[in-house]
């Protein structure tokens, strides 16, 4: 699901990864989705849908998408949203995932108690977040928590909710 992450997370089809089309694109489709992986592209007009085709055609995955839908009204769902406030005063109530490559962690860890996997791992490696509580997800500017948080919301079949800070 290419669109902005208020259209993604208001309604998506489920399962959708939201790998928001913008300058960026085509660098996370090839680092979230396997080489060969068949899928399809939404957005929310024809236009946006062109751009993404184009964009996935530069790293070689225009041969793999199935088919492109616009605004799907069919077998979706919302995600949940977070109370900012309450994360805030109660962060050890959260699993708390940093997806920022380990460079960017090493750098300086903004939540102590946080796991660190890589957005580009995430898919592989989801099964190692605990899931008693929340999971919060933090990366260094939104884009790619939006993404990670569609990975793991679709990973854990919603047996908690999942939040990205960007949200607020």
């Amino acid at each position: 699901d290419s669109r902005p992450q208020d259209e993604y997370k208001a309604a998506h089809i489920k399962g959708a990864l939201n790998i928001q089309e913008n300058g960026k694109f085509e660098t996370w489709l090839g680092a979230i989705v396997a080489p060969a992986e068949r899928f399809y592209l939404v957005g929310n007009s024809i236009e946006q849908l062109d751009m993404a085709v184009r964009k996935a055609a530069k790293i070689g995955y225009e041969q793999f998408i199935t088919g492109t839908l616009v605004n799907p009204t069919q077998n979706i769902t919302a995600s949940a949203l977070v109370n900012i406030g309450h994360f805030k005063q109660n962060p050890d109530a959260y699993t708390i995932v940093d997806i920022r490559n380990p460079g960017e962690f090493g750098a300086g860890a903004f939540f102590d108690n946080a796991i660190n996997i890589p957005l580009y791992e995430l898919r592989e490696r989801v099964a190692e977040i605990p899931q008693n509580k929340p999971i919060m997800v933090h990366c260094a500017g939104g884009y790619r928590s939006a993404a990670g948080a569609s990975i793991i919301e679709n990973a854990t079949e919603k047996q908690q909710p999942v939040f990205d800070l960007s949200e607020n």
